[in-house]
Parts: structure tokens; C-alpha cells; sequence
């Protein structure tokens, strides 16, 4: 994704997240929403350099809320 890297060393990560991909036509609550999801892998799981059981097993437990938040369960 074009707006992940560049926003990982701005100090409000989220916001910077948000905003990119409200310029690419993203509305304002997902965009948002993927933010918050995107920041707890990269502040929680670094093992997720790529898509593995491993990455999976921490997204899982670390960013469930972030997860339900926006796509509900």
C-alpha cells in the first residue's frame, strides 16, 4: 500500500494513514478504521513482513478490537 511506509515514521501515524488513503477516494470512517488496524500491526506485530501463521496468530491477539471495530464480530 502506498500510504503504509511513508506514514510509519510521522509521530501521528494514524492520522498521516487516514489521510493518504482519503486521497485515494477512501471515505473518511474506513480509512480511519484501517489506520487504527495498520498502527497496531506495526506498533505490535513485527513479525508481519509478510503473511504468515505467525503474523496472523498476532494480529489475532493483539489487534482483535481494532479488527471488530471495523468489520464487526
Amino acid at each position: 500500500m502506498t500510504c503504509g511506509m511513508s506514514c510509519f515514521i510521522d509521530p501521528e501515524k494514524a492520522q498521516c494513514i487516514s489521510d493518504c488513503m482519503q486521497g485515494l477516494g477512501i471515505s473518511e470512517q474506513c480509512s480511519d478504521c484501517q489506520a487504527d488496524i495498520l498502527v497496531c500491526v506495526f506498533d505490535t506485530c513485527p513479525m508481519c513482513t509478510s503473511n504468515t501463521p505467525e503474523c496472523d496468530a498476532c494480529v489475532q491477539e493483539e489487534c482483535s478490537t481494532q479488527v471488530a471495530a471495523c468489520y464487526g464480530g
